[in-house]
């Protein structure tokens, strides 16, 4: 028993005299910044296939070639309250710029939303959107 004393308050003596020497830090890996997101915003002009074309309301058009996320703006009663909000839609990429407009080409259809078993079309003419890309 006096052994088992003895080391009991060896044990106490070490944490309380000398402090514990501190494990060496880890150094995180480097990683690469986000690059910054530009928006571009605009309306449905048409939509043929892939194709997807958009009249500005206002940001600075993108790049051809540029890749980025469409979404749409969504206004919805629930609940009593007016819910707004932007839904991704769309993983897109810039096929062509003109003064007003810009042509997306549609690469992968993120949002599939069905009503009364009916796909709901995101890409009705006039619908409001916006368009992020990373800058370069």
């Amino acid at each position: 028993m006096p052994l088992v004393l003895f080391a009991l308050l060896q044990s106490f003596t070490a944490l309380a005299g000398e402090p514990v020497p501190a494990a060496p830090a880890e150094t995180p890996p480097a990683e690469t910044p986000p690059a910054a997101l530009k928006v571009y915003e605009g309306t449905i002009l048409s939509r043929k296939g892939d194709s997807i074309t958009l009249t500005t309301t206002g940001g600075e058009a993108p790049p051809v070639g540029a890749t980025g996320t469409l979404s749409k703006h969504i206004v919805k009663q629930m609940f009593g309250a007016e819910v707004v909000m932007w839904l991704t839609v769309a993983d897109v990429k810039v096929s062509a710029v003109g003064k007003t407009t810009v042509t997306l080409t549609l690469v992968e259809e993120t949002s599939v939303i069905t009503v009364d078993g009916q796909k709901v079309d995101h890409f009705t003419k006039d619908s409001k959107t916006r368009l992020e890309w990373a800058a370069p």
